[in-house]
């Protein structure tokens, strides 16, 4: 009878666990700024989709249409105490693999800057635009090789 009851206790507890260790894990990824990166390979070009775990306004970028390196300037819109906070952070992202554009990193910077921003590292010399998702959770970031002349359309 002993055991029995210890064996429940002892499942009641592994359950309250596993409860509470995935709730912690949602909470970390919650907590980062950046939500997913994803790349759309198109025929000459491909698509950046950095998506927030907040909404965003897009500011402006620079250098304006190529480089190596991509400044990109937000004014996240932020509620919440919790909201703010997310914010004034850095991160570093590793972006998906791609055959038409190589990202070498992603960098979220928010932690003691006047307005916070993204660094997108390339490679090679790329030329660029910027545009403000639909959704104001993201940005799209059409990336053609330096010799490409063709549209690149979501």
């Amino acid at each position: 009878m002993k055991m029995n009851m210890m064996m429940k206790i002892m499942v009641v507890l592994f359950v309250a666990l596993e409860i509470l260790s995935s709730a912690a894990f949602a909470q970390t990824s919650r907590n980062e700024m950046i939500s997913d990166v994803l790349i759309s390979d198109q025929s000459e070009c491909a698509i950046i989709e950095i998506v927030f775990a907040l909404p965003v306004k897009y500011k402006k970028h620079f250098p304006e249409s190529a480089g190596r390196e991509l400044r990109v300037y937000l004014d996240p819109i932020t509620v919440t105490a919790d909201d703010r906070e997310l914010t004034n952070r850095n991160e570093y992202y590793s972006p998906p693999d791609s055959d038409i554009v190589t990202v070498s990193e992603i960098i979220y910077e928010g932690a003691d800057v006047v307005e916070p921003y993204l660094t997108i590292l390339f490679t090679h010399q790329m030329k660029f635009t910027v545009r403000q998702g639909g959704d104001f959770r993201s940005l799209l970031i059409p990336v053609f090789l330096p010799s490409s002349n063709a549209e690149c359309l979501p």
